[in-house]
């Protein structure tokens, strides 16, 4: 009870996912507009085709590829990037609780370093817009009747060539993102809620990783050929 809620009890609730359902059919969807209650469905529950057998190999495969992806982050430089105590906290087993979350807790970690990124991301972004402004106004006037009372602009009231530049700066790098796999709750991640088995899922993380794996190796291959030159 606070004076944000004017005095009105609120409650503020926790809880942990403890097991997968598959959506067969929304019983109030009406509500999903109004937020009147809560949604209710019809569901049915999924449990891992392969929940009696033992992975270890499998996961000891992609522990091994996912070490040395924190190799080649730590060796390019790469931000953000995961730390090397990293290696001996994540888990790649099935996971048994909320407690011992196994590879759903990894793919959490993984989700926040994509979010990470996409914000770094972001930071760079707006420093190369606030850049290209200051130049552009040190040889150009803006229309200062476009310019609300709290010194903002729209971006389609910019002049044509700074919205043009602007929006180029915007579009390059939300490619870059794209091109990355950068959505932390994209199909990727749909694809490993969706998995019938511990083993498919593994199997889709393995590719997360790899692709992560051989887009830094690229990087640190133009790096290595640039640094020859500089020194040649």
């Amino acid at each position: 009870m606070s004076e944000q809620t004017q005095d009105r009890v609120k409650y503020v609730g926790q809880h942990s996912v403890v097991g997968r359902v598959q959506l067969l059919k929304v019983l109030n969807p009406s509500v999903a507009a109004s937020r009147e209650t809560y949604l209710r469905a019809e569901v049915s529950e999924l449990v891992d085709t392969d929940a009696s057998e033992s992975r270890e190999a499998e996961e000891a495969s992609v522990r091994e590829l996912f070490n040395d992806l924190v190799d080649v982050q730590a060796a390019i430089g790469e931000e953000p990037r995961f730390t090397e105590a990293v290696k001996g906290t994540i888990d790649f087993s099935s996971g048994s609780s909320t407690e011992d979350k196994g590879l759903w807790g990894t793919v959490v970690l993984w989700q926040q370093f994509l979010e990470q990124r996409a914000s770094v991301t972001g930071q760079k972004m707006q420093r190369e817009i606030q850049k290209g402004v200051m130049a552009y106004l040190k040889n150009n006037e803006i229309n200062s009747d476009k310019v609300n009372s709290r010194g903002e602009m729209r971006l389609e009231d910019l002049p044509g060539p700074l919205r043009n530049e602007i929006q180029n700066i915007q579009r390059r790098y939300r490619e870059e993102l794209e091109a990355m796999e950068s959505d932390p709750y994209g199909l990727q991640f749909q694809a490993l809620l969706q998995s019938p088995s511990h083993a498919e899922r593994l199997d889709v993380f393995r590719h997360i990783i790899d692709t992560e794996r051989k887009r830094l190796a690229a990087r640190q291959t133009l790096q290595s050929m640039f640094k020859t030159t500089d020194e040649s």
